[in-house]
């Protein structure tokens, strides 16, 4: 996997998901972005038609140089290479894996290492603006969840003192 330029993170890979078994069977998804998700309705970026396969079923994300795969608390659970995730867990996703989701949407994961060469300048500028959001909404969260447990830790400490 190639790195761009000055230090930045490893652009994504090339992912693409092919439909081995259900509804959606000989279907390919590909799309692009560093977090995708994938759900029952159009509202995912991958759109599976299973009544098996929850409305938001799971995220496919890119950090740290992979794709991680997550359930985010399916009915029907998402399984990889025959081992069931457990919510909220992250798990990392190689070309040729094997994902279930639900009972009966089977699909193989196919990964293409980023090339500059077969980029254009549009795509690596758009690639490099999802990066740096997704940077800053982890940094944003993160300072959130510091600001939340400063402000409990002090209504404790209050109410406390009133007591």
């Amino acid at each position: 996997m190639q790195e761009v330029k000055h230090g930045a993170p490893a652009a994504p890979a090339a992912l693409e998901l092919e439909a081995v078994s259900g509804p959606c069977k000989g279907s390919a998804f590909t799309k692009s972005g560093t977090v995708l998700t994938v759900g029952r309705t159009k509202a995912g970026d991958i759109h599976i038609k299973d009544s098996a396969v929850s409305e938001r079923h799971a995220e496919l994300r890119w950090q740290e140089s992979k794709w991680t795969l997550t359930d985010v608390g399916s009915s029907n659970g998402t399984v990889l290479n025959g081992r069931k995730l457990l919510e909220g867990e992250p798990a990392d996703l190689k070309h040729g894996d094997v994902v279930l989701f639900g009972s009966d949407s089977q699909v193989k994961v196919s990964l293409t290492p980023f090339s500059d060469e077969s980029t254009t300048v549009e795509q690596h500028l758009r690639l490099e603006c999802e990066m740096l959001m997704q940077r800053v909404r982890a940094q944003a969260e993160q300072h959130a969840n510091e600001l939340l447990n400063q402000w409990s830790s002090a209504k404790k400490a209050l109410l406390a003192a009133s007591a």
